[in-house]
C-alpha cells in the first residue's frame, strides 16, 4: 500500500506541476499574514510550490508527503516546516485523518525568527539557511513536544482566529520549535537534481510566457538538450506540457473568477483569443465559455 501510493505521488510530481500557490490567493483580509486550512483526506493536490513557509501538521491519522522527490511518512504528532520554493505533494489515505497547512508570510515570519538565537540544532540551521536564501529544503519532526502540540492544535481548531494569528502566538510557536532538538534538516542540496528543481521553478513562475528558448538560457543549456531533459524527467515534451499547463490555469480562472475570456487568454499566455479558444476545445473537448457555463453561475454576457 505504502509502495503503491509512493509511486503515485512520484507520478504526479512528473505529470501534474501547478503554478505557484501565493499566500494572497488565501489571505483575503487586510495585512492578513499566516492562513489555516485542512487538507483533505482521499484527495492529491498538483505537485506545487509556494511563496511562503508552510507547515503540515498531523492532529490525527497520518499520511505520505512526497518532498522533492522524497516520500516522507508522517504519523500523528508529526509536523514538517517548508522553506519557500519546496515542491510537494501528500495524501492521506484514511478518512478520519486531520492534517492541517499552516501558511506564513515569508518576510513576516523571518521579521518573527530574527528576534531568536539561533540554537545549533536542524531547527536553528534551517532558519539560518532560510535567511541567507531560497531553495529546495524542508525541517522535519517526527513528533511535537506538547508546548508545539498545543500551539499548532489551537490554531487549527480556531480556524477564523488562526487566520489572523496575534504575533504572541507565533512567537509561542517559534520558540517552541526552536527547541525541537529532534527535528531533522533535510539534505535536499544534496540529494535533489538542482537542475531538474531550476527548470520547474522556472517554468511554474513564468507558465505564460516561458518558451524553450528562455529556459534554456535560464538554466545555461542547449534548446536540444534541455528539450530532452525536460522530456526525460516529465515523461511528455516541453510543448505539450507547458500548453496543459496553460489551460489547466485557465480552467481554474473560468470557474472561480468572473474575468472576461479575452482577458483570462491573455493571463495564461496567449496573445490571439480565438487561437486561445481553439486550443482550449481541443484540449478540453469543449469551448471555454460551455466550460465557465457548466462549472460556475458566473455571469458570462461580457464574454
Amino acid at each position: 500500500m505504502y509502495n503503491q501510493i509512493t509511486e503515485t505521488l512520484k507520478k504526479v510530481s512528473q505529470t501534474n506541476l501547478i503554478p505557484t500557490i501565493t499566500i494572497d490567493s488565501f489571505c483575503k483580509i487586510p495585512n492578513q499574514v499566516a492562513f489555516v486550512c485542512r487538507h483533505f483526506p482521499c484527495m492529491i493536490p498538483g505537485y506545487h510550490d509556494h511563496d511562503c513557509f508552510e507547515i503540515n501538521y498531523i492532529k490525527k491519522g497520518e499520511c505520505i508527503n512526497f518532498v522533492e522527490g522524497e516520500p516522507i511518512y508522517m504519523t500523528e504528532g508529526s509536523f514538517i516546516l517548508f522553506n519557500t520554493a519546496t515542491f510537494h505533494t501528500l495524501y492521506a489515505a484514511n478518512e478520519e485523518s486531520i492534517v492541517y497547512n499552516i501558511l506564513l508570510d515569508k518576510e513576516w515570519f523571518l521579521q518573527i525568527v530574527k528576534r531568536y538565537p539561533l540554537p545549533d540544532t536542524d531547527m536553528g540551521k534551517f532558519f539560518s539557511i532560510c535567511n541567507e536564501e531560497t531553495f529546495p529544503i524542508y525541517v522535519f519532526s517526527e513528533t511535537s513536544s506538547n508546548d508545539l502540540k498545543e500551539i499548532l492544535t489551537y490554531q487549527c481548531e480556531h480556524k477564523d482566529e488562526a487566520s489572523m494569528l496575534v504575533e504572541a502566538n507565533v512567537l509561542y510557536c517559534v520558540n517552541s520549535m526552536m527547541n525541537e532538538k529532534e527535528a531533522r534538516l533535510s539534505d535536499a542540496r544534496k540529494t535533489f537534481d538542482k537542475t531538474m528543481h531550476k527548470i520547474q521553478a522556472y517554468v511554474n513562475r513564468n507558465f505564460n510566457t516561458v518558451t524553450l528558448e528562455s529556459l534554456s538560457a535560464h538554466i545555461g543549456y542547449s534548446t536540444t538538450h534541455t528539450g530532452r531533459l525536460f522530456k526525460q524527467y516529465m515523461k511528455k515534451s516541453f510543448s505539450t506540457f507547458i500548453r496543459e499547463l496553460r489551460i489547466k490555469h485557465a480552467k481554474s480562472l473560468l470557474q472561480f473568477s468572473a474575468k472576461p475570456i479575452a482577458e483570462i487568454s491573455e493571463i495564461v499566455g496567449y496573445e490571439n483569443p480565438e487561437h486561445f479558444c481553439r486550443t482550449f476545445k481541443s484540449d478540453v473537448g469543449i469551448s471555454p465559455k460551455e466550460y465557465r457555463q457548466k462549472a460556475t453561475d458566473f455571469p458570462t454576457a461580457s464574454d
